[in-house]
């Protein structure tokens, strides 16, 4: 990693892993180096000069983009940079048919249309990314969004776990899902990898060794929704935006109760 001291994005989290945090929530873009010197992105993000630095980054580290993954069909998470050129793009099938641009309007000014809407199509993959570096496994939850996907690579044990798993940002219920049943079968079903992993890299938030701890605390936040009390020993619940979500939770709930 010589060229790190003139990187103004990516650091690395772990070996052959490198993390950039965007100002804006907190969002996480993720780049996986193979061999030749070639890169999977995940979710890059999120602003216009951020995805121009992570550009930057990627060109002096001589990385060559090999493929770009979203993790779930939120629109910071299928933003494209037209420095990736070739790329081909992957997630799962919801979140490939998704209709971007309905979404653009949310980004708000200053994103170019091909950051967002005129990027290249995404193939659905179902349960590993066809790309020439080490193995990436996709598990799809559906837990937050329809389709939604986390991300194992077993080679380091790291769980990339899209927009689950954070230590900033609660679990934030998809609008069909008010009660949080599939919510629930996504926590179960990265559960045992959540277990192995060695690095656990959120959607929003900071990477860390701490992933089976985060999913028990996301699970006592459902929990603590169901009888109406906020959980006390949770310090995401000190945020604004996160008493917020809360309120947004059980108003939802009510609604289909």
């Amino acid at each position: 990693m010589r060229a790190s001291g003139i990187l103004r994005r990516l650091r690395p989290a772990a070996p052959d892993v490198l993390v950039a945090t965007s100002r804006r929530d907190r969002q996480s873009s993720v780049v996986l180096i193979g061999l030749g010197r070639r890169a999977l992105l995940v979710d890059p993000g999120w602003t216009p000069d951020e995805l121009d630095a992570l550009a930057a980054d990627l060109a002096a580290l001589g990385l060559t983009v090999e493929g770009v993954v979203a993790t779930h069909a939120h629109y910071d998470h299928l933003l494209w940079h037209p420095s990736f050129g070739a790329a081909r793009r992957w997630a799962s099938a919801p979140t490939a048919s998704a209709d971007r641009v309905a979404m653009l309007d949310e980004l708000g000014p200053g994103f170019a249309p091909v950051t967002f809407r005129t990027a290249p199509p995404i193939t659905p993959v179902r349960s590993r990314i066809p790309w020439t570096g080490p193995a990436v496994h996709v598990v799809v939850t559906d837990a937050h969004a329809s389709g939604h996907a986390s991300l194992w690579i077993p080679r380091g044990r790291v769980l990339v776990a899209g927009d689950l798993l954070s230590d900033v940002e609660v679990p934030l219920l998809a609008d069909d899902d008010p009660l949080g049943a599939a919510y629930r079968r996504g926590l179960d079903a990265i559960e045992p990898l959540a277990a192995r992993a060695a690095l656990v890299v959120p959607g929003h938030g900071a990477p860390g060794a701490d992933a089976l701890d985060r999913l028990h605390r996301d699970r006592r936040w459902l929990d603590a929704l169901d009888v109406g009390r906020p959980p006390v020993d949770d310090p995401r619940t000190a945020t604004e935006a996160n008493r917020e979500a809360w309120s947004a939770a059980l108003a939802a709930r009510h609604a289909v109760r």
